[in-house]
């Protein structure tokens, strides 16, 4: 009901914003300096007539001050009203920026006047404007009433795209009307009116718009609007047009403090024209029409050294972020802008709890203290509801130690507690504190062994109520204690090598035997895991190849000129269980990885039943690179009687203009293709030209033709 009104509003704000969307311009102290500069003449030879206060110059004329310069084989220059007519190899340079032509007149105090045959190279787009005539309107702007742009160099540029009425602002945008799109000289469409940007700073306005057709969705438009709101803090809004599906629309909003003051919030709508019966083939059916996406992340610093920290994941079902997980606002997309941004990373897509957290912070020197509030939401749409759609864990309070020593006493210690409270709407309440403190006593026995006992004691009351099905409440209050004994010790070896750059290989060897004993499970808790009884030993050898490596050459810093890298490990491991009766030994696990620079990346895990003489699970990869970044990566994961799949990547530099590339994913264990696809790219110098290929696993295939040309975008 309210999703018109949501839609309307939308529509208003874009209008308000483009509206307002003017920026005041003035000089800079530095600039109102170099505008008072005056002009300075060179030429093979000059004349010059007192009267009319003139100077005529021939051969060589050069007329120039601070950034600014003309210069031409034939200069005729006012001083008094600052005019300057000039022929033959006309060149006015502005900053970076270059008029070309065969003739000018122009009023050197104000900027303005018209080249003749002239080319505006304006470098920070890499734009070339040509035209018969080029009017020089203001010191950032130009008309003409025939010409072309582009971002090609030549006579004849690779794409062009000519008009008339054209008008340019530089830092701007630039207009036209009857525009013909030119490859070489053959027109490929028309259009009666075009915005391009001519700008590199941040500014408000329309972004390119994406296009694709997939067979699920028909034809899929996104046009971006930017906008600069100020230094700080930025937005950026979607109309999204979903042929088969409907309108979508999207916003975000950014902001930057500092680097630890920073936060984004994004928003997507729509009012879906389908609904699903099972369309992630789990058993669920969508009945929602209004869908949604809100999310976000926020990074900030509060006063007395606390920080805060803010994560919302709130899609509308269990089908949209597998149906939108491509695209500007697409799961991937947002997803990798996390990363980037805020090193941390969204729940998979596949996830139908979603995590949404608060949390308050403060570090010392050897405490931390975390406050949060947890909303977990269950967002599959289609379930009849015997738990919680939305359950908190609220507030929850934890303040730790770091290990440290106990005075002038050999021992160490830390120390977790914890505090928190549950509440939803089918499920009971709960309310638990524990407390967990472990002591240490490090040994070193005969220079060769690392020993070090430890023991922990915890505390910890729960109490559950309000149960829903009459059940009585529950309170308990827990004392217990596990002991740790832990036995290691270092081996090691250098050896010296005439590798290139690679002075000497350190090999070590880290033999460990652990014994953990928990005598009695932790009190069952409603929400959280059981700690398990144990009574066994775990025992492990690890090798590691560490090289010692020279950066460069000619660098006297020896210390900023070595880095010391792990190029290989390996781990086998095995656990004893006392509390089994039979089978008492666990699988022998090993994993493994191998890295040679940025060209060979091995990784290996694999667990075998001694019992049994065969894998119950296992996965290995591969990645290769080569000196023109070609990449071909293979991945295979099995579980035995549970799953097993292949996925596989390559990219391949044909030369220095054509690139392929693909990707295959297929799940072994049930015989079916998770995703696949294939896509080609051409670039020259001012262009480029991506077709891709997509097939995904709920059937949906995609066809994407991108066309990037430099200085305007991608098409």
């Amino acid at each position: 009901m309210y999703y018109k009104y949501i839609k309307a509003l939308f529509f208003i704000f874009i209008g308000l914003i483009i509206a307002s969307d003017c920026y005041s311009k003035c000089l800079s102290d530095a600039e109102q300096k170099k505008a008072e500069a005056p002009w300075r003449i060179n030429a093979d030879e000059v004349k010059y007539n007192k009267d009319k206060d003139q100077f005529a110059a021939k051969g060589n004329v050069v007329i120039k001050k601070a950034n600014r310069k003309l210069t031409a084989d034939f200069v005729i220059f006012n001083k008094k009203n600052m005019t300057a007519s000039a022929v033959g190899n006309v060149i006015f340079v502005i900053g970076e920026d270059k008029l070309e032509g065969s003739g000018i007149d122009i009023n050197l105090a104000n900027e303005i006047g018209t080249v003749y045959d002239a080319t505006l190279f304006y470098k920070k787009t890499n734009f070339y404007i040509r035209g018969d005539h080029i009017e020089k309107t203001s010191k950032n702007s130009y008309k003409l009433k025939q010409g072309s742009f582009t971002s090609c160099s030549g006579a004849k540029p690779a794409w062009q795209i000519t008009g008339k009425n054209m008008k340019v602002a530089l830092n701007g945008y630039g207009t036209a009307t009857n525009i013909m799109f030119k490859v070489k000289d053959i027109p490929i469409f028309y259009s009666p009116f075009i915005i391009f940007p001519a700008k590199t700073e941040r500014q408000s306005g329309f972004l390119m718009p994406a296009l694709s057709y997939s067979t699920r969705k028909g034809e899929d438009i996104t046009l971006p609007y930017f906008w600069a709101i100020d230094k700080n803090q930025d937005a950026t809004f979607y109309l999204n047009h979903i042929g088969q599906r409907g309108e979508k629309l999207g916003a975000e909003y950014r902001y930057t403090l500092t680097e630890n003051s920073k936060g984004t919030l994004m928003l997507d709508l729509l009012h879906d024209k389908e609904q699903d019966d099972d369309f992630n083939s789990d058993g669920y059916i969508r009945t929602n029409s209004d869908r949604y996406w809100l999310r976000g992340r926020i990074d900030h610093e509060l006063p007395s050294d606390f920080s805060a920290k803010l994560a919302l994941d709130l899609p509308s079902d269990q089908d949209y972020l597998t149906e939108f997980k491509t695209g500007m606002t697409g799961y991937n997309e947002t997803n990798e802008y996390y990363e980037k941004n805020f090193h941390t990373s969204l729940e998979d897509y596949t996830d139908y709890v979603r995590k949404n957290r608060l949390n308050l912070s403060k570090s010392w020197d050897k405490y931390i203290l975390h406050i949060d509030s947890i909303l977990y939401e269950d967002i599959r749409v289609g379930l009849d509801r015997e738990q919680d759609k939305s359950f908190y864990k609220l507030p929850s309070i934890a303040f730790n130690t770091l290990k440290q020593k106990m005075g002038d006493t050999p021992l160490y210690f830390d120390f977790k507690s914890l505090y928190f409270y549950y509440d939803g709407e089918n499920t009971p309440k709960e309310m638990k504190a524990d407390i967990y403190s472990r002591f240490y006593f490090p040994l070193n026995v005969a220079d060769y062994f690392n020993f070090e006992p430890s023991v922990g004691l915890r505390a910890s009351h729960t109490k559950t109520y309000d149960y829903k099905d009459d059940m009585p409440d529950y309170s308990s209050t827990d004392q217990t204690y596990d002991i740790s004994l832990d036995l290691s010790s270092l081996l090691f070896n250098i050896f010296d090598t005439d590798i290139k750059n690679i002075n000497k290989i350190k090999h070590t060897i880290i033999p460990r035997i652990t014994y953990e004993y928990v005598p009695k499970e932790k009190i069952a808790s409603y929400f959280e895991e059981e700690i398990e009884k144990k009574n066994l030993i775990t025992y492990s050898i690890t090798n590691n190849l560490i090289a010692k490596q020279k950066l460069s050459e000619g660098i006297t810093d020896k210390k900023n000129n070595i880095s010391y890298n792990r190029f290989l490990r390996f781990k086998i491991s095995q656990r004893y269980d006392f509390n089994k009766e039979s089978e008492p030994f666990s699988d022998i696990a090993a994993e493994a990885y191998i890295s040679l620079g940025k060209y060979l990346f091995l990784t290996g895990e694999a667990e075998w039943s001694p019992y049994t003489g065969e894998f119950t699970s296992h996965s290995k990869g591969i990645t290769i690179r080569d000196n023109r970044d070609d990449a071909l990566s293979l991945e295979h994961r099995y579980k035995k009687n549970e799953s097993e799949s292949i996925a596989a990547d390559i990219n391949l530099k044909i030369d220095d203009n054509i690139e392929v590339y693909g990707s295959y994913e297929k799940n072994l264990y049930a015989g079916s293709n998770i995703e696949y696809k294939a896509g080609f790219l051409y670039g020259e110098q001012c262009w480029a030209l991506a077709l891709e290929y997509l097939n995904e696993e709920n059937g949906d295939t995609k066809f994407e033709l991108l066309l990037k040309l430099k200085g305007l975008g991608d098409f």
